[in-house]
């Protein structure tokens, strides 16, 4: 995206194959299409390992477009939904920018269909992969880059957005889930706190590739690989 961020999710710029056009797609949807042309593609050559990065930028929190709803297919059906799991309590006093979308049920819905279009879109990009048979041969991460607070605590948008940054759940605990059918015990969930800096030393151990963990400059991150695998991690503080 030419802006480095989201303005729009309907007529959006983008850059595809060097050119800069308007996608009249719901940007979601957009990106889901895509992803599932280019594991198509890769599918092509089994031998050969394919890399996707799929970064949605839906749900998002912080453009004018949140007082209205999102125009995607979900918006028929939030239109009448009460949402009560979204806390309609007292403003913090460390909410400057988003007070007008606190407890305002236009807001509240158009985050659920934003976040319906990503179901969508995830479920798609699997169903994909299982269909070709890939799923099991496939490590699949998922994760975001911050969490979210929609009123919990007073709160509503980007979890580190606040003034002075918060440390409640809702920002500390981001989602992050591995997959890999046979190889990664379903429903392990390690007792660790990680970050997005062990990423990077974490998936390369996992796919046999820990020498080619960069030594400089030095990464503050560490390898919580035997954590995905259910196995007993050495000293983690």
């Amino acid at each position: 995206m030419p802006a480095g961020g989201t303005s729009t999710f309907h007529g959006a710029q983008v850059i595809e194959n060097g050119e800069i056009r308007k996608e009249p797609e719901y940007l979601t949807s957009f990106w889901t299409d895509h992803a599932l042309k280019f594991i198509d593609q890769s599918a092509k050559n089994p031998d050969k390992p394919f890399f996707l990065f799929l970064a949605y930028n839906g749900p998002y929190g912080l453009s004018r477009y949140q007082l209205k709803p999102s125009g995607n297919r979900h918006e028929k059906f939030y239109a009448d939904k009460k949402m009560p799991s979204f806390p309609r309590g007292v403003i913090h006093p460390w909410e400057y920018n988003n007070r007008e979308y606190f407890g305002n049920p236009v807001s509240i819905r158009r985050y659920g269909e934003e976040l319906s279009a990503v179901d969508d879109g995830v479920g798609s990009v699997m169903k994909k992969l299982k269909d070709l048979g890939l799923d099991d041969n496939t490590l699949v991460i998922f994760a975001a880059d911050q969490g979210w607070a929609g009123g919990q605590h007073g709160f509503w948008g980007m979890g580190d957005h606040t003034r002075p940054i918060n440390a409640f759940d809702f920002s500390m605990k981001i989602p992050m889930i591995f997959r890999q059918p046979g190889k990664i015990p379903a429903g392990n969930t390690p007792d660790i706190h990680v970050t997005n800096y062990d990423f990077m030393p974490s998936v390369l151990s996992y796919l046999g590739m820990a020498d080619q963990m960069p030594t400089e400059p030095k990464s503050p991150g560490r390898d919580f690989s035997k954590a995905m695998l259910g196995e007993k991690t050495d000293k983690w503080d």
